[in-house]
């Protein structure tokens, strides 16, 4: 009976668990579905998320403006705005100022320099042989505004070293930079603040019906009359034995290019450039004017032509320039407002018989300049030599017997260009500088404040460290010509035996 109750038992917790977990593990199954569900809904939302987004990101690198409708309200599609409604909404809101601003172009840049001097001197002054360091910086800024095809004008302020002012009590005054072939301003002065000049205002007009086509398109370029204080268009066919690269002559300027020559392998173009220049005004002799002026001209050729060992073509520039300075030695017009001005004749000497006149008593110049320009393995190399010689020279003699340094010639190789990051250039040249071939308005880094009188050599190195920063550095190994002679000189700095300069530059473009 026992055992009857034992089975008994044992069989209905059996049935027991068979009844009650068939219904649990039918819900078992049910729930795994339905999360399986969730995870796949789960999935797709995201997928529809992301390519939401891709498309958000691609209508904003378009310039589409993303609007959310409001729940309930639909929203009606923006249209892009087109190019003369933007135009047109630009314009009522600056007054039509935009049209104005239309071609026109700010450019400038901002220099800071490191400069140390090792001097040799054969004064009894000690003051003239010590070694100097400085800081410097220069700083130009401007814009060109072209008005049409034909007319454009121009305007630029740039730094300076301290100004000389001219004029007496009662009467008028005017400023003026210490000097005409630099823009550098010398950290001194007790922190006080420095002074911004004008550096160019000019105009220039290209008329289109100067232009004169024959066949093959040779013929009249283009003919461009500039007036105003412009940048120096002789720099083209000169170099910095003639032209410090910081002067801008005063007046008018006119230039012709000419195509002469067009065939598949060789192209040869000309170039005349004309220059009419006030040097020093209202300066009045003895029943005539003593005013100072420049005429100038230069005549170039340029041929460019093919060779099968390199790439690009083989570019020659070749030119003759004549300058004629008159009446600049005389009057004391070299010097910045009449005899008691700052003497410009930095190295030209004084005639020992008339203190109102320099050594030399004229200038008329003649130049030519050679220079190549080829690219072995596309790197540019451009080897130079230039020679002039002043025929108006009257010193005789003097400064040193036997030696009327009426002459000065340089030559010299550039290897490289700096036009954006990574770019490097090297350079070197000699020049000899001749006391009386040409007045001081040559390199003014060339010699301690003398400009003519030395020779010696120049290295130079660049590197760009972006596109827009450069570092450069130069070395001036400088003697002078006539050491230890004092007589009749326009300063004491030109009895200086020899002058090192270094200089380290960072150069910011904007």
């Amino acid at each position: 009976m026992k055992r009857r109750v034992v089975w008994q038992t044992f069989a209905c917790f059996v049935f027991s668990i068979f009844y009650f977990s068939t219904p649990v593990m039918a819900q078992d199954v049910e729930l795994v579905g339905l999360i399986k569900a969730l995870q796949k809904q789960i999935t797709d939302l995201q997928t529809t998320v992301q390519a939401q987004n891709a498309e958000i990101q691609e209508l904003k690198a378009k310039g589409a403006r993303i609007q959310v409708a409001p729940k309930g309200v639909e929203m009606t599609p923006i249209t892009p705005m087109s190019e003369a409604e933007f135009k047109q909404r630009l314009g009522d809101a600056t007054g039509g100022a935009d049209k104005w601003l239309k071609d026109l172009k700010f450019k400038g840049d901002l220099r800071l320099r490191y400069e140390a001097f090792d001097n040799r001197s054969q004064s009894l002054s000690p003051n003239e042989a010590d070694s100097r360091n400085r800081f410097r910086y220069r700083l130009r800024y401007g814009f060109e505004k072209k008005f049409s095809d034909q007319i454009l004008a121009g305007f630029s302020l740039a730094s300076g070293e301290a100004p000389y002012i001219n004029g007496s009590s009662g009467g008028s005054s005017q400023a003026f930079n210490g000097d005409p072939t630099s823009t550098n301003t010398s950290f001194d002065s007790n922190f006080n603040f420095k002074p911004i000049y004008i550096e160019k205002a000019y105009a220039t007009y290209t008329p289109n019906w100067v232009k004169i086509r024959l066949a093959d398109g040779l013929g009249i370029d283009n003919l461009t009359i500039t007036g105003g204080k412009m940048d120096n268009l002789f720099e083209k066919g000169s170099s910095e034995i003639m032209w410090d690269r910081d002067v801008k002559p005063e007046g008018f300027i006119q230039k012709i290019d000419v195509a002469l020559i067009k065939a598949a392998d060789f192209a040869l173009k000309g170039f005349f450039t004309a220059g009419q220049f006030v040097l020093d005004e209202d300066k009045v002799a003895t029943g005539a004017s003593s005013d100072a002026n420049l005429f100038a001209f230069q005549m170039g050729v340029n041929p460019v032509f093919y060779t099968p060992v390199m790439d690009r073509p083989i570019d020659l520039l070749s030119a003759v320039s004549y300058y004629d300075f008159g009446k600049y030695g005389q009057y004391n017009n070299w010097k910045i407002d009449g005899a008691s001005g700052r003497s410009l004749a930095r190295g030209n000497p004084r005639d020992p018989t008339n203190s109102a006149s320099l050594a030399a008593g004229g200038f008329r110049i003649w130049e030519t300049y050679n220079e190549l320009a080829f690219y072995p393995m596309g790197i540019p190399v451009r080897p130079f030599f230039d020679y002039l010689t002043n025929t108006a020279n009257g010193a005789g003699i003097f400064p040193v017997a036997g030696s009327n340094e009426d002459h000065s010639w340089a030559y010299g190789l550039k290897v490289g260009g700096i036009h954006k990051k990574g770019d490097w250039e090297l350079g070197w040249q000699y020049r000899y500088v001749g006391a009386n071939a040409q007045p001081g308005f040559n390199d003014s880094d060339f010699g301690y404040e003398a400009h003519s009188g030395v020779r010696g050599n120049v290295f130079k190195a660049g590197y760009g460290l972006t596109d827009y920063l450069t570092v450069n550095g130069a070395m001036y190994f400088v003697n002078n010509l006539n050491p230890g002679n004092t007589r009749g000189l326009t300063d004491t700095y030109g009895i200086e035996q020899r002058q090192n300069r270094f200089q380290v530059d960072l150069v910011w473009k904007f």
